[in-house]
């Protein structure tokens, strides 16, 4: 494990500021820090089921944080790649599958950091084991998309 936490930005689209900050969101995945082991769900820890309750609307995925915390350092040091978007509709009365998102945190020159899979199936099922109040007869499987505007992403520090 190279990153001590990791954090999407989940963006509203729309031209209202005031609504853009209200519906968007960060996820945070937090996996066991300064033991180097992740503690998902599936894939033998290294996937990791999130679910968000989202206001209908036009979302992307465009921004994702890795944070390295060192041991006797108290800043931590960051690094992001947002030369990607990950773009999905929600629509009222639906729950909206949008992919398993891999993240290669070692890839080397032209090899993809983020992926995005197919996993629908495998992950209703998974879901239904932790939400089991959800009725996840509801779940769709969005148009699965993963847009490199400039063809390619870089990780970056700042």
């Amino acid at each position: 494990m190279r990153f001590d936490n990791y954090s999407l930005l989940v963006n509203f689209i729309t031209s209202d500021k005031k609504l853009r900050r209200k519906y968007s969101e960060n996820i945070k995945i937090d996996p066991t820090m300064f033991v180097g082991e992740h503690y998902g769900e599936l894939e033998g820890g290294k996937t990791y089921l999130f679910v968000m309750e989202k206001e209908p609307g036009k979302y992307d995925i465009p921004y994702l944080k890795f944070t390295i915390f060192k041991l006797f350092d108290a800043a931590p040091s960051f690094t992001s790649i947002s030369n990607f978007s990950i773009p999905f509709q929600v629509n009222k009365g639906e729950i909206t599958y949008i992919g398993e998102i891999k993240i290669n945190e070692y890839a080397q020159n032209n090899e993809r950091i983020i992926t995005l899979e197919d996993k629908f199936e495998r992950d209703k099922n998974a879901m239904k084991n932790r939400f089991k109040m959800v009725n996840w007869d509801l779940a769709v499987n969005s148009k699965l998309e993963l847009v490199h505007p400039n063809g390619d992403e870089k990780i970056s520090n700042y």
